[in-house]
């Protein structure tokens, strides 16, 4: 039997603004929405609404969940609960794992562990790295929303975790480039020098220096905008589409406006860790706050504001990378001991609805960033980002004058332990409810894990 909803006395989001309006959910698919106060009989099930604000469902473009191979930082099942009590009714996972989804089996193996365990839908990266480059055409057909590439060796000690995700050498760079532009894939790069990171950090544990403060300084903005400049410059001459993944620098916004303006085929993503808190705001959190590249300083993290709301900032992701416990310790005493990442899936959202009522941005500009563009990027505006008849009824109920305090051991994420930056933070817009396909998945801060297996597997325009 068809279930049917309808969302009535709500402030919709549709067509880039609020109206007051109903709308008619019929076998998790938005049928109608009705404006204005009318009443007309319903024999389904009725969701007042009244005094809140019904957005959609966010997607989440940067998320690392890591199974298989390391369960104990997160599973599907505990990363999608976490994406349904932040708002997220979208995950698109990134292809770290062991292995890496660099060919379609390993691909298929990996959607295969998902889909019993996920409680939202689901869209995958695969891998592209040197070994890989000729997997391209075979991965595009399997679905993948786009490709991941690291610019260096597998990191020591984990060169299973990244096998067929690097590319250290600029002539594969460029032919793998040229291979997604023949098949017209996206490929999403991690944008920093690895031969100045090097570099700076050997002169660093030389001479001692193994401080929080040493992270920040082994990863200078300079390394950030060195490797961004060569990929725009590749990407030019591949004709490629590519997303630069959380960019930390007003520098590096600069250059990237100019090559949008160019007509280059670039997408940019920040992230919240960059335009939230800064450097000397966490850095008393030691490994906590570790994150690759690194959270930058106040003055820089303030300009970048300027790049989101003027559209140079096309996506903001979480770039969710939890960690248990026992493996951030060790950087209290040595800080290049310690991962770089920290769970994110939970706090974005919140964040930016606190950042609308603090009014550092508009409601449209934070739906524009974290579903509309993440919809058309990815190619998923056929069914997802907007509240429009025909798409899912995909949705976040907000009340947006109510405040609370975030707290890391309300989460859903294995990672909550590591879960300091943001914790005990005081935000303003709570997500109430969220809605997945008709359904809700999230009530109150409380997701079921009986939903387990409910999310679905999505495509590019399949």
């Amino acid at each position: 039997m068809k279930r049917k909803l309808k969302i009535v006395n709500a402030d919709v989001f549709a067509d880039g603004q609020l109206k007051k309006a109903s709308i008619v959910v019929n076998d998790g698919i938005i049928e109608e929405i009705l404006e204005g106060d009318r009443f007309e009989p319903f024999d389904g099930e009725i969701l007042d609404c009244t005094g809140k604000i019904v957005l959609p469902g966010s997607i989440d473009t940067h998320v690392h969940i890591r199974e298989p191979g390391s369960e104990e930082r997160e599973t599907f099942l505990t990363g999608t609960m976490a994406a349904a009590n932040g708002g997220v009714t979208t995950v698109l996972e990134h292809p770290i794992s062991v292995p890496p989804p660099y060919n379609s089996e390993i691909l298929e193996n990996r959607i295969n562990i998902a889909k019993p365990q996920m409680v939202v839908d689901c869209g995958f990266y695969g891998a592209l790295g040197t070994e890989s480059i000729g997997n391209v055409k075979d991965m595009k057909e399997h679905g993948i929303v786009s490709f991941k590439t690291f610019l260096q060796e597998p990191m020591k000690g984990r060169e299973r975790e990244f096998k067929g995700l690097t590319i250290s050498d600029d002539y594969n760079l460029l032919k793998a480039m040229e291979e997604a532009h023949k098949y017209d894939m996206m490929m999403a790069f991690h944008a920093e020098n690895d031969d100045i990171i090097k570099g700076i950090t050997k002169e660093l544990t030389d001479s001692g220096r193994v401080d929080t403060k040493a992270h920040y300084e082994s990863r200078p903005i300079v390394a950030e905008i060195e490797c961004i400049i060569k990929l725009l410059v590749l990407a030019k001459a591949a004709d490629t589409r590519i997303l630069i993944c959380h960019i930390t620098t007003s520098e590096a916004m600069k250059i990237l406006k100019t090559a949008k303006e160019q007509g280059i085929k670039v997408i940019v993503e920040t992230c919240p860790q960059y335009i939230f808190t800064s450097e000397e705001e966490c850095i008393d959190l030691g490994p906590m706050a570790k994150c690759n590249p690194p959270i930058r300083k106040k003055d820089d993290v303030d300009k970048i504001w300027d790049y989101i709301n003027d559209g140079t900032v096309d996506i903001i992701g979480s770039d969710h990378g939890p960690y248990i416990i026992e493996e951030k310790m060790p950087g209290y005493d040595n800080i290049f001991k310690a991962p770089a990442g920290f769970p994110g899936l939970e706090t974005r959202v919140p964040l930016m609805l606190d950042a609308v009522n603090k009014g550092k941005m508009t409601l449209a500009k934070m739906v524009e960033l974290i579903c509309e563009n993440p919809a058309k990027i990815f190619k998923l505006d056929h069914k997802k980002g907007f509240i429009k008849p025909g798409l899912d009824a995909d949705f976040m109920i907000v009340d947006m004058t109510k405040s609370y305090t975030i707290d890391k051991n309300k989460m859903y994420t294995k990672g909550r332990d590591v879960a300091e930056l943001f914790n005990e933070r005081k935000v303003q817009g709570y997500i109430e409810k969220v809605i997945l396909r008709g359904n809700t998945v999230m009530e109150d801060g409380v997701v079921k894990d009986s939903m387990a297996g409910y999310g679905q597997l999505i495509k590019p325009y399949q």
